[in-house]
């Protein structure tokens, strides 16, 4: 492994900027020459893991916005406290689709609906997953959402 040019060592700040080179322009840093062939795969390593991370943060909210303009309400009222079955099952919809299309953990699913409990999460996807089985318009509608998600989020 190469070492830190005597610059990075006296100029505490200059380790900093390397960094921040080496998460954001690794080419760049391979061109200088600051780091070994091993640092530099780790560094793309981080970068894909970065941007997957940013990237499924923003699926779940994708799914919750095609779930709720299918059943023509809004995120906020499907993510909202009420028991009301107009908002209650387009969220267990919400639920069970981002596990089924995402494979989020249970925990996840709750904390993206705004649940403590886990369970919240598992009760709708088995539910969901019920329903589906014994009505096939609801199957069919359910289908069609699926296909919609695929098509925007590109899976």
């Amino acid at each position: 492994m190469e070492s830190l040019p005597a610059e990075y060592i006296a100029d505490p700040h200059g380790y900093a900027a390397n960094i921040h080179r080496r998460l954001f322009a690794p080419s760049l840093v391979k061109d200088i020459g600051f780091v070994s062939e091993k640092e530099l795969a780790a560094i793309k390593k981080e970068r894909a893991e970065i941007a997957a991370a940013k990237a499924s943060r923003t699926r779940p909210q994708q799914i919750q916005r095609i779930v709720a303009d299918n059943y023509g309400i809004t995120v906020l009222d499907m993510l909202s406290d009420s028991k009301r079955n107009v908002f209650v099952f387009p969220r267990q919809v919400s639920m069970h689709l981002i596990r089924k299309l995402l494979g989020f953990s249970w925990r996840q699913i709750s904390h993206w609906h705004g649940y403590a409990e886990h369970t919240t999460a598992l009760y709708s996807h088995n539910k969901i997953q019920k329903l589906r089985k014994a009505d096939e318009e609801l199957d069919a509608r359910l289908t069609m959402i699926e296909g919609e998600i695929r098509k925007q989020l590109g899976i």
